[in-house]
């Protein structure tokens, strides 16, 4: 899901002029949503006893809000001292090696815990 993020990211990255590679981004972007939250909804149906699957549920989709809701004034941030302007490319930017990092990290980790 990640990797999928950082494609798709990449993509409107690199041609912001383009509506077909700005569909094909977004549908990238959007592949890395449909594998990740459906995902995360199984992980909390088996992690919690079954009385408890709803609150599991809720606290997952009102965390995801509000990260939602921070993350572009998070990203805004970065993007504005980094690059000292705050455009769609800069963020996106900031955002596919943030998610690049993290899916490397992620990887690293899944292979350390296999040994």
């Amino acid at each position: 899901a990640m990797f999928s993020f950082s494609i798709g990211a990449l993509l409107l990255i690199l041609f912001p002029g383009s509506f077909l590679m700005l569909a094909i981004g977004a549908i990238f972007c959007g592949i890395s949503q449909g594998v990740f939250i459906p995902t995360a909804n199984v992980g909390i149906a088996n992690s919690v006893s079954p009385s408890s699957v709803a609150m599991g549920a809720a606290v997952f989709t009102c965390a995801m809000c509000l990260g939602q809701l921070i993350s572009p004034v998070v990203l805004n941030g970065i993007a504005g001292a980094v690059f000292s302007e705050v455009t769609t490319t800069n963020v996106y930017i900031i955002s596919a090696i943030g998610m690049a990092v993290s899916a490397a990290v992620a990887v690293i980790w899944k292979l350390r815990s296999k040994e």
